[in-house]
């Protein structure tokens, strides 16, 4: 239901579900462009605070689901526009290879990156030893179910990812021989060999502190990053101009595979394939950060689940 300052005692009791489109109309554009006028001419201090370049960013987003909800191209132009307006105005780059395996700070430190356009602050006052996004998701912590549950990466998923693909550092390979994997703890290589094989070690502890979750679990949690604007600004380019797309694909790509040998433009020839290979690669690229599901329920994509050899 659609409630606003103005809706009435009455109104409130007769007031059924509206549609996607009239609360996207009605009420989520005009909040972000109201949104976007206040905060013009402010200066966020930091990446906790709501900016201008936040705003773009749910814009962006909010095109693009509407373009694919309604096959709309005004919509997908939109997306395009806004996820590069919000590039542009947060200022904000990928991450580098180094910032991306941080044994201390990798992915859990908003300041410690140019990377994320908006992310949520945790204190001490907030965590208990099971009750924090670390002691869930992270593998090297010593409280919480992380290392115990495992969060792994899917074996499809991962055998798909380019061996001079930094990202795949993320996951502890069978072999744990084919990288030298950087921990927060004193006995990683050790510690690491007791893990299950493809399990996450993308979330650090907070200040690599592995043994107190009062300091390891304060993590900050990342809920925009630039690397989503472009990849939104290459999938809303597709479906008008898809070599330009590829290029902003191959474009991006150069920050994971930096000798620029990734080239997608011979694969990707129809839109299905291309739309395939961006999702794939934003699947790569946001895992654990509770960004894909949406993206895979918009394009009624699915992940692989049940084929021989399955973890």
């Amino acid at each position: 239901p659609i409630v606003t300052e103005s809706t009435s005692e009455a109104e409130a009791k007769n007031n059924p579900r509206a549609t996607a489109d009239d609360v996207y109309t009605q009420i989520i554009f005009p909040d972000l462009e109201k949104a976007a006028t206040l905060l013009a001419d402010y200066s966020a201090p930091d990446a906790y605070t709501p900016s201008l370049g936040l705003v773009y960013g749910l814009m962006a987003r909010a095109y693009l689901d509407r373009g694919t909800a309604g096959n709309d191209a005004e919509a997908y132009k939109k997306a395009a526009e806004y996820a590069r307006k919000a590039i542009t105005t947060s200022g904000c780059s990928p991450l580098t290879q180094d910032q991306w395996e941080d044994p201390i700070n990798g992915f859990n430190n908003a300041g410690a990156n140019n990377a994320w356009i908006w992310g949520i602050p945790i204190t001490s006052d907030n965590v208990a030893n099971l009750m924090n996004f670390q002691a869930h998701m992270g593998n090297e912590e010593s409280w919480g179910y992380g290392h115990s549950v495992g969060r792994a990466c899917d074996r499809a998923l991962y055998n798909s990812i380019d061996i001079k693909d930094f990202r795949k550092h993320s996951w502890l390979d069978p072999d744990r021989t084919a990288y030298a994997y950087k921990s927060c703890r004193p006995d990683g290589a050790k510690y690491f060999a007791s893990l299950k094989d493809l399990v996450n070690i993308k979330f650090r502890p907070a200040k690599g502190v592995y043994n107190d979750y009062k300091v390891g679990g304060t993590t900050d949690i990342v809920r925009m990053r630039v690397e989503e604007m472009y990849l939104i600004e290459a999938e809303a380019t597709a479906y008008s101009n898809l070599p330009a797309a590829q290029q902003l694909l191959n474009a991006f790509m150069k920050y994971r595979i930096t000798d620029g040998s990734y080239d997608c433009s011979d694969r990707t020839a129809t839109l299905e394939t291309f739309l395939n290979e961006l999702i794939l690669q934003k699947r790569i690229e946001f895992w654990g950060e509770g960004i894909i599901m949406f993206d895979l329920k918009r394009l009624n994509h699915s992940m692989t689940r049940g084929y021989k050899g399955t973890n």
